[in-house]
């Protein structure tokens, strides 16, 4: 056991948690007046300490000390007026998981009827759509929620299945945006399956499908049943993607 005295050095204990670095057992012997210091809490984090669970509620109000952090989602847990700062909400977005949506949970509802906020929210994959509806038919917002989906399954990063794979975005899409061809390429240069939320135009155009099948061989599944029992444009598929054999209907299979 070290003295009492000690553990009241600030260099002393900034030395032991630079040694330890993220574990809580340095942490458990400092005292709470440091932490309650702003100084000493910004140099542990300029050190890249994670002292994070350390930080006094009230100082979660404190922008530098919220910017210092990283920004942590822990800043929008503590605080709600750090809710309604999109600078903060949104390098929470980019800092945390992306995709994981822990900024789009604490958004402020205001946010959500800030165009701007919401598109640059688009663009860090959160799931937009779930809290700001009335955007469903702004084209460059979509667009911008596909982009960021795309993104987030690039990156390798966990993300909510529910949200960034079952049925990709354009699911929520109006049916205007449903028939863009640009929108639904895109949709379906993340997830093939995104062709099955797209108009039944696009699904049945053989030509287009053809294109999106340059992202897919999946695509083929939810092309509309026209063009699927349809045996020249089964064969065609195969040519343009050979893949697509394993993605033909049955009856299309057996004709080898």
């Amino acid at each position: 056991d070290l003295p009492d005295e000690l553990w009241h050095d600030e260099q002393f204990v900034l030395g032991a948690l630079d040694e330890e670095r993220r574990g809580v057992r340095v942490q458990m012997h400092v005292p709470r007046s440091m932490w309650h210091d702003k100084d000493f809490l910004l140099e542990t984090m300029r050190r890249g300490l994670y002292v994070h669970d350390q930080i006094p509620d009230e100082l979660w109000l404190d922008r530098e000390v919220v910017m210092a952090s990283g920004p942590s989602w822990l800043a929008l847990e503590k605080s709600f007026e750090n809710r309604s700062d999109r600078e903060i909400v949104l390098k929470v977005a980019a800092h945390a998981n992306r995709g994981a949506g822990f900024a789009s949970q604490y958004a402020a509802p205001e946010l959500w009827n800030d165009r701007q906020f919401v598109l640059e929210a688009a663009g860090l994959g959160e799931p937009i759509f779930q809290f700001a509806p009335e955007f469903e038919g702004d084209r460059e917002v979509l667009l911008a929620a596909l982009r960021g989906s795309r993104s987030v399954l690039e990156s390798g990063q966990w993300c909510d299945p529910e949200i960034m794979v079952s049925g990709n975005v354009l699911q929520f899409a109006t049916p205007e945006l449903q028939g863009d061809r640009e929108v639904v390429l895109a949709a379906v240069s993340s997830c093939a399956q995104a062709l099955r939320y797209a108009s039944p135009e696009l699904r049945g155009d053989a030509k287009f499908v053809f294109e999106a099948m340059r992202q897919s061989a999946k695509v083929l599944l939810y092309a509309a049943d026209e063009l699927r029992f349809d045996r020249d444009f089964v064969l065609d598929a195969v040519r343009w993607n050979g893949l697509a054999l394993a993605h033909g209907v049955d009856e299309r299979r057996a004709d080898r």
